[in-house]
Order: C-alpha cells, then sequence, then structure tokens
C-alpha cells in the first residue's frame, strides 16, 4: 500500500496541480481574447446599425484595454474555491436594478449551461478527479461544483476576473461561449493528466464504485446552508493548515 500523504504533502500537491493548471489554461486564456477581438470587429463590420455598431467598437476597445489584467486575474484563482459572483458593481444605481437583475439571471444561465455541458461531457474524468481531489481535501462526498479543478469553478474563476468589464450583456454572453469553446473545449486531456497525476502520487489508485448518493440526507439539509458549509470547508483547507489527508 502507498505511504499516505502528510496534510503538508496533500497541500504541497494541490497547490503544484494548481501552478501547472495556470500554465496549461495560458494559451487558451489569450486564444479566447483573440478571438473575441476578431469577432467583435466582425460584428461591428456587418452590423446595420450605426448604434450596435458603436458597441461593438466599444465593446472592443474595453477588452483591449482589461484582456491581460483579466487573464492575470482568471489564471490567478485558478485553483482556489470562488463563491458565485455579486451583483456586478459596475451597475448599482436603483434605476438600473431590474437591468442587473436580468443581465445576473442570463450571466447564471450561461454559466450553468456551460458547465453542465462540460460534466455531461466529460462524465468519467470528472468523477475520478472529484474522487481524488475531495480525497486530497478530507471531503470523499466533495460536491463536483466545489471542485477547484472543476468546470465550475474554472467559470467562476473568470467570471470573477471579467465582472468589472464595463459591455453589454450581448458582448459579455459571446465572451462566455468563447470561454467555453477554448478552455473548457480543451480541457478533457488536461484533467486526464491531473488525475494521472494525483494515480502516480497514490491517490485513490483504485477508485470506488460510482454510485448514486442517497437523497434523503440532502432533502432535510438546507441545500443553500450545505454548500456554503463545503464551500468554507474546502476553501479553508487549501488555504490553511488545515488538511486532513488520507491517502
Amino acid at each position: 500500500a502507498p505511504t499516505p500523504l502528510s496534510p503538508d504533502a496533500a497541500r504541497q500537491l494541490l497547490a503544484e496541480l494548481a501552478t501547472w493548471l495556470r500554465g496549461r489554461l495560458r494559451v487558451p486564456a489569450k486564444t479566447l481574447f483573440d478571438t473575441l477581438d476578431d469577432s467583435l470587429f466582425e460584428l461591428a463590420e456587418h452590423s446595420t446599425s450605426s448604434e450596435r455598431q458603436q458597441q461593438y467598437f466599444d465593446g472592443m476597445r474595453e477588452c483591449r484595454r482589461r484582456r491581460e489584467e483579466i487573464e492575470r486575474d482568471f489564471l490567478a484563482r485558478v485553483g482556489r474555491v470562488s463563491a458565485p459572483v455579486a451583483s456586478p458593481a459596475r451597475r448599482t444605481d436603483q434605476d438600473n436594478l431590474a437591468l442587473v437583475g436580468h443581465e445576473e439571471l442570463e450571466e447564471n444561465l450561461a454559466i450553468t449551461s456551460m458547465v453542465s455541458r462540460t460534466k455531461q461531457r466529460l462524465q468519467s474524468p470528472l468523477f475520478a478527479l472529484d474522487q481524488r481531489v475531495g480525497h486530497l481535501l478530507g471531503e470523499p462526498e466533495l460536491e463536483d461544483d466545489l471542485n477547484p479543478f472543476g468546470p465550475a469553478q474554472l467559470c467562476q474563476a473568470f467570471r470573477h476576473a471579467a465582472a468589472n468589464l464595463e459591455v453589454s450583456l450581448e458582448i459579455r454572453l459571446i465572451m462566455f461561449k468563447l470561454f467555453e469553446r477554448h478552455v473548457l473545449g480543451g480541457i478533457e486531456p488536461v484533467y486526464g493528466d491531473i488525475n494521472i497525476r494525483l494515480t502516480n502520487a497514490g491517490v485513490l489508485q483504485t477508485l470506488p464504485t460510482r454510485v448514486k448518493r442517497d437523497a434523503a440526507p440532502a432533502q432535510q439539509r438546507d441545500p443553500a446552508a450545505h454548500h456554503q458549509r463545503l464551500h468554507h470547508l474546502v476553501e479553508r483547507r487549501l488555504t490553511a493548515g488545515h488538511l486532513q489527508a488520507h491517502v
């Protein structure tokens, strides 16, 4: 049997994986913004409305101005656990509350949909990744949305990084779609490599049988409170000295 990793060794392994993942995502993140720039220019060129054309050109300039900051912030957040993005600070006046609510709903739907499609496409590697990362974190029932390397957290990291970008909802949704295409679209071999690295480190070399969880306990607890508890637990174990690893 492999020698169990100490809490410090488990934390170090997670930190190394996060650093490695940032390196793998750097090029896709740049490709995303290169494609966004081309897409917005093309939309502006073919727009029949001068107002919409100006909106696309303004959005293009804003994305060019902020892209390095967003790329840097996104990569810095990779491997961390982010809470859902609150209403953007860019629109907090009373007159725009309804607009904020509508745009936030549309953004939530876009993020949820792309995460769902990625989970469906990559069920096997994501199941293995959730099991191994949860084992390292001492949380064998780790929810997939709280896996620091999973698609939900990558999407939250990007959404946080781009939260203050001053662009229209349409441009923001185009940007999310390109994130799905260029970042999540090429993530399968990355997850394969992470699983291999964890296996080589002795983390759950044999995976448990995949079974459906008992729904009864979940129905008896407050789902939001349970998710919040797990969020703080995982975040604390990733960043402090409380990681309980049993590998």
